[in-house]
């Protein structure tokens, strides 16, 4: 009986161990880094989907990093870089909808924890010796809130904005490798995984 349950046990860790190392292997990205002042060129597929043959584009738009950005979530035009990309049509109309769904659930959201932390506050009288707490609190869990939605949406593309160069992170390694080729640099892979 004893054994029966150890190797029942075991079944299922081995189980857990295998999922975990599918996610891990979910979560790699194959980076390709070409400096901030270059061109971006594409190769002839959606950047999003990667299907052939793309027949519109959507832009996007980076920033690099600076304390301005990092303090007040104020990006100066110097620090700014527009990318247009290849789409095809549903990814277009995915960005369109990603763009949308950016704008008008984060400030909403953050409007009604605002009003709604304001009000209980106004109805409950006994706690007005921590009020002043309260609503640090309450202002600072609407900001976090509104940001985490944000980039729970996230963004149309991979790109991290580094000071000197963009990385373009990708799950295809085939893709990686040709937009890699038609910006002239390699693939940086990523770590090997490990059981």
């Amino acid at each position: 009986m004893e054994e029966h349950h150890e190797t029942r046990s075991q079944r299922a860790a081995r189980r857990i161990a295998d999922a975990l190392f599918e996610f891990a292997i979910n979560l790699q990205r194959y980076s390709v880094e070409i400096p901030w002042e270059s061109d971006v060129r594409w190769p002839d597929r959606c950047a999003r989907c990667h299907a052939p043959s793309p027949d519109t584009t959507f832009s996007t738009r980076i920033a690099r990093p600076t304390a301005l950005g990092t303090a007040f979530n104020f990006n100066p035009p110097w620090a700014l870089r527009s990318l247009v990309c290849p789409s095809c049509r549903a990814c277009h109309l995915a960005v369109r909808r990603q763009r949308l769904r950016s704008v008008l659930i984060p400030v909403p959201t953050m409007a009604v924890v605002l009003v709604g932390g304001i009000w209980v506050m106004l109805m409950l009288p006994y706690v007005a010796v921590l009020t002043p707490i309260l609503r640090i609190g309450i202002i600072l869990f609407a900001i976090a809130l509104g940001i985490g939605i944000r980039i729970a949406i996230g963004d149309p593309i991979d790109v991290i904005t580094e000071k000197r160069t963009l990385r373009f992170e990708f799950k295809d390694h085939d893709f990686a490798e040709e937009f890699a080729a038609a910006n002239g640099t390699t693939v940086i892979d990523p770590e090997p995984l490990t059981v």
